[in-house]
């Protein structure tokens, strides 16, 4: 397991290194934003964290709540299981942070991932598939679990921006 925290250490010490201005990178463009149009609802799923991690005190739940809010004050519906399966496309964000307690200090290292999904057909074959058709990850260090749940929010505002740039609501 030490071997293991090593090296995933050294990894995201590597990543950070070579982003250099930002800690964080993303598939934020005008085609991945055309992929977000006309979407009206969006399923939610936060990955597991981990036991190690929510005996620390950050939750699944607290970030699906997160998630959630900042959705539907944006006016966008958040789909349940059921309602995902009759929208078009079957859109649905995933939640998924990695984090790590770091052994020789007080601190955790996190990738943060924010993944929109949807539902395509292959033009050449006609096959259905899932695909990230938009992401946003964030890679750095935290004293405090509690700034995830920020970071997760600002990634949230990032996909809201993406989102609501070709689906405008009306006032």
């Amino acid at each position: 397991m030490r071997r293991y925290n090593f090296f995933f250490l050294f990894i995201v010490s590597l990543i950070t290194i070579f982003i250099s201005d930002s800690n964080g990178f993303a598939v934020d463009n005008i085609f991945s934003r055309k992929t977000l149009h006309g979407i009206n609802g969006i399923n939610v799923v936060v990955e597991d964290l981990g036991p190690e991690i929510e005996r620390k005190g950050l939750k699944g739940e607290q970030i699906q709540t997160d998630v959630e809010s900042k959705l539907k004050l944006a006016g966008i519906q958040v789909l349940t299981k059921s309602e995902l399966f009759r929208e078009i496309g079957m859109p649905w964000i995933s939640v998924k942070p990695t984090i790590m307690k770091l052994d020789q200090c007080n601190g955790f290292v996190y990738f943060i991932e924010i993944l929109a999904y949807q539902r395509a057909t292959l033009i050449r074959n006609e096959n259905v598939h899932f695909v990230i058709t938009w992401s946003n990850e964030m890679i750095g260090t935290t004293p405090d679990l509690t700034n995830i749940r920020n970071i997760i929010k600002n990634q949230m505002d990032e996909f809201l921006n993406a989102l609501l740039s070709v689906n405008p609501k009306n006032p």
